[in-house]
């Protein structure tokens, strides 16, 4: 004998919630590792020499580094939470969205120069690849955290059309 509709039906449901719980646990230790990547790029020009260099945010940012860390801490231990218990899946989406947050500010707001430039001189500040990892990453997690707690089904309303057409 089969068994009922609704065990199937649950059974498909309980993989779900695991799945998004490891991808955002995957994207707390990708932004986890997105804080030792170059964030930000000095470029100066002095006397027609270039020179370069470049910052990780755990050098280039004060205190806004740590809150990006306990974020990647906060999606790990919340993807985890959601593999056991789908409804917690609030604690990966909030870390994620936080995430965002955080990494569009350190995306936007550049760290000053801290160099003198003179007559023909110049320095300016880039953008490198760990602020754009930590911000696909944010995305990671707080998509997760919502599709862990969005039974499937659920997730996309059914719009009047579509129903009126198949019945």
């Amino acid at each position: 004998p089969s068994p009922p509709p609704e065990r199937l039906q649950s059974g498909c449901m309980s993989g779900q919630p695991a799945l998004h719980g490891w991808i955002a646990v995957l994207g707390g230790l990708v932004l986890a590792e997105s804080l030792f990547l170059p964030w930000y790029g000095l470029e100066v020009i002095v006397a027609g020499a270039e020179v370069g260099s470049s910052r990780s945010a755990w050098r280039a940012m004060a205190a806004m580094d740590v809150l990006l860390f306990l974020t990647a801490l906060a999606a790990v231990a919340g993807g985890v939470a959601v593999t056991r218990r789908p409804e917690l899946s609030l604690a990966p989406f909030v870390a994620g969205v936080a995430g965002l947050l955080l990494s569009v500010v350190g995306l936007v707001d550049l760290p000053e120069a801290e160099v003198a430039a003179i007559g023909g001189d110049s320095a300016a500040v880039g953008r490198k690849i760990g602020g754009f990892v930590a911000l696909v990453a944010s995305g990671g997690i707080a998509y997760a955290g919502f599709h862990a707690g969005t039974p499937p089904g659920r997730a996309r309303p059914r719009s009047r059309g579509t129903t009126a057409a198949r019945a």
